[in-house]
């Protein structure tokens, strides 16, 4: 509006923001990050395990940092505690829990067997949250005394139930996908950037994000999961499904610090199993060789839509420097 305009320049000069919409999808936009700025503010999530992680090292682990500007709170506990609330959890729950599990999925690699005992971890995770309050998760997975403890087909579950669970403690790529659900109102899933590319990918403008965990709900349509083990070591439970390709997506990524956010548009060209990380995605971008270059942060967050846009806006609100790399 013209009386929009004028405001925006005194409000500025206070080091506010202001966004003066013109239409309904400029309202729509900023409705959509005034939600995720929501979203993360309320994020209270459980950290399992040792800080720093043991696997990752390009994230922040200064807790009052981040919920002094971001509002996220983080509250550690012990991968002793993880596994005891699982050894508790009630057998019979845990039976229902797997039934649906397999009535929902293809199992493979001896899955069949001792689904219930993985449904364990599942209701373990859900007490620990109820008991701390949490609506979030993090886990130093890599450092679990067996690998039959990963959580990677529960975390799945519990993001379908829109809870941001994230793997290894990377607590930079948690925020990333606490931002990108709360603009998408969707599950988002995280991964490690160029793993299992090829060459030829990336002449050909596509980069790989790569992990063991994707949410149910970003299969493709009549694409079914499958459940197999992790990393092809006979032990463990991971989920494989293919994303629906020609969807466009939005990956984006922080920094060790949780300060600056890179992100860039894109659409699915195929969903792959390739074992160790069990499923590659396989994303054209405008200029993958630029993400290369000037992308920053351990794992990388990807969900369904592209949010850019809302990202520098978000970026702005919460002083996020944000850089998109499928802009000029």
């Amino acid at each position: 509006s013209w009386g929009g305009r004028f405001i925006r320049e005194f409000v500025e000069e206070t080091d506010a923001v202001c966004f003066v919409p013109f239409d309904a999808e400029d309202v729509k936009r900023i409705l959509r990050v005034l939600r995720s700025i929501a979203f993360l503010r309320d994020l209270r999530s459980l950290y399992i395990g040792d800080i720093p992680s043991h696997s990752v090292r390009n994230a922040s682990y200064d807790f009052d940092d981040m919920q002094r500007r971001l509002g996220v709170r983080f509250h550690q506990i012990s991968v002793e505690e993880f596994e005891r609330a699982m050894e508790e959890a009630d057998e019979g729950e845990a039976e229902e829990v797997a039934g649906r599990w397999a009535e929902n999925a293809e199992l493979l690699d001896g899955k069949e067997k001792g689904l219930t005992e993985y449904a364990k971890i599942y209701l373990g995770l859900k007490d620990l949250l109820q008991r701390h309050d949490a609506n979030g998760i993090t886990m130093d997975c890599a450092y679990l005394k067996s690998v039959e403890l990963v959580p990677c087909y529960s975390f799945a579950q519990l993001i379908d139930e829109g809870i941001p669970s994230g793997c290894e403690g990377d607590t930079s790529a948690l925020i990333s996908m606490a931002i990108l659900m709360g603009l998408s109102g969707e599950a988002a899933l995280m991964g490690n950037l160029f793993a299992n590319t090829t060459h030829e990918d990336i002449e050909n403008n596509i980069i790989v994000i790569n992990h063991d965990v994707v949410p149910p709900s970003m299969a493709g349509e009549g694409k079914r999961m499958r459940l197999r083990d992790f990393h092809a070591m006979g032990k463990g439970l991971t989920g494989f499904v293919e994303l629906q390709e020609g969807r466009e997506v939005t990956v984006a990524g922080m920094d060790r610090k949780a300060g600056r956010l890179w992100c860039s548009s894109g659409e699915v060209v195929w969903t792959e199993d390739t074992v160790h990380c069990r499923t590659s995605i396989g994303v054209r971008v405008r200029d993958a060789k630029r993400i290369g270059r000037e992308s920053f942060g351990h794992h990388q967050a990807l969900a369904y839509g592209n949010w850019t846009e809302e990202l520098k806006m978000l970026g702005r609100i919460l002083k996020i420097e944000v850089r998109c790399l499928s802009e000029d």
